[in-house]
């Protein structure tokens, strides 16, 4: 949102030629890609997280169980 905004009070000041546009176009679909990306890793953490501490209570129940 940074990006769009910058570029949404630039354009009424300065012209900006096409190359650039190009440039700052890439540029925030590569942030939009990392920042998708990032998320993903983060939620794939969590749930790795979870599946360990439901293995742990398992084993944890059946080590009771038997007892």
């Amino acid at each position: 949102m940074t990006v769009g905004l910058v570029v949404g009070i630039t354009q009424k000041t300065v012209e900006i030629d096409p190359t650039t546009r190009n440039e700052i176009g890439f540029a925030f679909i590569a942030f939009a890609i990392i920042s998708t990306l990032a998320g993903g890793l983060l939620t794939l953490i969590q749930v790795l997280e979870l599946l360990v501490a439901f293995y742990k209570y398992i084993r944890d129940k059946l080590k009771r169980k038997n007892k």
